[in-house]
């Protein structure tokens, strides 16, 4: 990635998913995004002492080889934005659909404009918790993250924040975007984060039914054999979840903390309502 007018833009592709490739690219050809193609982790990069970590019962928030070898590869996009010294970076998976414009969100001087931690570009459709204070910026509304959305299919990343997430304890405690977006991880209600709204993109497996079910083309999923053979491997083996106790406590208790935070910053909280984030191409 060399720094440019334009915001540094990645998308991470699987060198076995040529046709994810082709479809990246000729979205981005659409919308004359200058992008870098980022060859993505698989499960034989990861540590087989990390793969059987998330498999132990205790472990609070497993994840598969799959989603393992993803987070790696989001990982390394984040060390390359820290090694150059980029500002930020627009990060995108390969089985992103985008629809709404990119406009501002591609300016090179964002970080300067909006002051932000992360920038979550994707919605999921679930309902969830956003801050009252409305910014008005390139034809839509950015509003603070306040509960989990999962997801890390299109977001932006500050230098800063890469930084201290790759020096972060949990950085490979949990999935890539529950690290960065979920109850348990170290961002959420914790750093600033702001969702946009509409959304100009969405996960292709979003569209198809139930999450991971399409079974061709684009949309078919790596990450869904390796979630069900763990299941499979961990009940053949007789495992069953039992999480640490004292850790889920512990857990508890700080996400309780940030909730009190948030609700002596922002008193309006309690008691509003959550809302699904539309997706602009809706």
């Amino acid at each position: 990635m060399k720094p440019k007018q334009q915001l540094p833009v990645s998308y991470i592709n699987l060198d076995s998913r040529p046709d994810r490739r082709q479809f990246m690219e000729e979205q981005f050809a659409r919308l004359s995004v200058q992008v870098e193609r980022v060859s993505a982790r698989t499960i034989a990069d990861v540590p087989t002492e990390l793969i059987a970590w998330h498999d132990d019962p205790g472990t609070l928030w497993p994840a598969s080889p799959g989603d393992l070898a993803c987070s790696l590869s989001h990982h390394m996009v984040w060390r390359r934005i820290v090694d150059e010294n980029l500002p930020a970076a627009l990060i995108f998976e390969d089985d992103a659909l985008i629809e709404g414009s990119l406009g501002g969100f591609l300016r090179a001087d964002i970080c300067q404009r909006l002051a932000f931690d992360l920038l979550k570009l994707e919605t999921r459709r679930n309902r969830i918790l956003l801050g009252e204070r409305a910014i008005h910026f390139g034809g839509v509304e950015l509003r603070e993250l306040q509960s989990s959305m999962m997801g890390a299919a299109a977001y932006i990343i500050t230098r800063p924040t890469a930084q201290a997430s790759l020096a972060h304890p949990l950085l490979t405690a949990m999935a890539v975007d529950r690290f960065l977006f979920g109850k348990g991880g170290p961002h959420l209600l914790r750093s600033r984060i702001l969702q946009a709204v509409p959304a100009p993109v969405i996960q292709m497996d979003r569209l198809a039914g139930r999450s991971g079910e399409a079974k061709d083309g684009p949309a078919r999923s790596d990450i869904s054999p390796s979630r069900r053979d763990r299941r499979q491997r961990l009940e053949h083996l007789g495992r069953r979840a039992r999480p640490n106790l004292g850790q889920l406590t512990a857990h508890n208790a700080a996400h309780a903390a940030k909730l009190v935070r948030l609700a002596t910053r922002e008193p309006g909280v309690i008691g509003r309502r959550r809302r699904a984030i539309p997706f602009a191409g809706d």
